[in-house]
């Protein structure tokens, strides 16, 4: 009888187990990043270069602060948005990693 469309791997594949990232973060030396974290970095960056865009037409010392205010802002939600990444990429590892052990244990338990 022949199969499905993606039957072997639905059967393969397996919910993701929350202490994979844990272990995965354990093992790399990686310390765990907070996802409130990131995003608050993301707002407060974004509303520090709106509010430097506002300052921006003034003259003199609060010009080149409004500038200044910009680029700090802009780094700082790219920074938010550069630590979103690395979970994201924890995540695909640690799920990877718990694949992998999966197979491994599946081809040991083979005749």
């Amino acid at each position: 009888m022949s199969e499905e469309p993606g039957q072997r791997a639905r059967a393969f594949l397996q919910p993701f187990g929350e202490g994979w990232i844990a272990e995965y973060e354990r093992a790399a030396g990686l310390k765990k990043l907070s996802p409130l974290w990131a995003k608050l970095e993301i707002v407060l960056g974004l509303s520090a270069a709106v509010c430097g865009l506002k300052l921006l037409p003034e003259e003199g010392w609060l010009g080149w602060g409004s500038g200044a205010l910009i680029v700090l802002g802009l780094y700082l939600a790219l920074a938010g948005n550069r630590s979103h990444l690395y979970q994201s990429m924890n995540r695909q590892h640690a799920y990877l990693l718990q694949m992998l052990e999966a197979a491994t244990s599946r081809r040991d338990k083979s005749p």
